[in-house]
């Protein structure tokens, strides 16, 4: 969603006009390769998402195919959900921590002692993070708040049998809506162990994997696209 977001503004001038008119920042693309362009890539996520949204709401006034309209409401959709907050908080974690190393490797003068100290700072930054994740949900939920989006994660109604025909006060309508409100808890614990675990691993074994001649530079991470 980040790389479609920027394409809707780069690919007119217009929108770009637009975009510059809300967010004190420029976006970028997915395509650089270098761990200070992805960062920047997902910081206007993280840092200025209302101003991100009102920008893409006014696309909608602007003379757009039924394609880039379609575009415009995912992105529109996206930017107002909390998983977007809390992805974008993520990254911009990771993807700050990789570079700041990133930037002390390529010096001139870095050493191996020198990297091997880094890429072991790195991977326990990376494990303190994995440990962090109530308050990087503390913080995710502020900046929604802020922001005006609901701090959830979606869930998954269950279908309640019978409710057409039940008292709303009964006890099994009771029993319903306690089973929504868990289901709640049970989305956010699904995200964390399926999604913010899954990032934090890939990255901690790609960096464990590598050797040293490949430096951060050149490590992937298989889930960069999911944001």
């Amino acid at each position: 969603m980040v790389q479609k977001t920027y394409n809707l503004f780069s690919s007119n001038p217009q929108r770009w006009h637009i975009l510059q008119l809300h967010i004190a920042c420029s976006l970028h693309g997915l395509s650089g390769t270098r761990w200070i362009d992805r960062a920047a890539s997902v910081r206007p996520f993280a840092a200025h998402l209302s101003g991100l949204k009102v920008a893409l709401q006014q696309l909608l006034s602007l003379n757009l195919t039924p394609k880039t309209t379609t575009d415009v409401n995912g992105a529109i959709k996206y930017v107002s959900s909390f998983s977007c907050v809390v992805m974008s908080s993520i990254w911009l974690k990771v993807l700050v921590a990789i570079d700041q190393r990133n930037q002390i490797l390529q010096a001139r003068k870095a050493t191996m002692d020198v990297e091997v100290s880094n890429l072991k700072s790195l991977l326990e930054d990376l494990k303190e993070l994995r440990e962090k994740w109530p308050l990087i949900l503390s913080e995710c939920t502020l900046v929604a708040s802020s922001a005006n989006i609901p701090n959830e994660f979606p869930t998954k109604r269950k279908r309640m049998r019978g409710a057409l025909y039940n008292d709303p006060q009964d006890g099994e309508m009771a029993e319903s809506i306690a089973n929504d409100q868990s289901a709640e808890s049970e989305e956010g614990l699904a995200f964390k162990q399926n999604v913010f675990y899954v990032i934090v691993d890939s990255v901690t074994t790609d960096l464990t994997n590598a050797t040293i001649p490949q430096t951060v530079s050149t490590i992937s991470i298989a889930f960069f696209g999911n944001i």
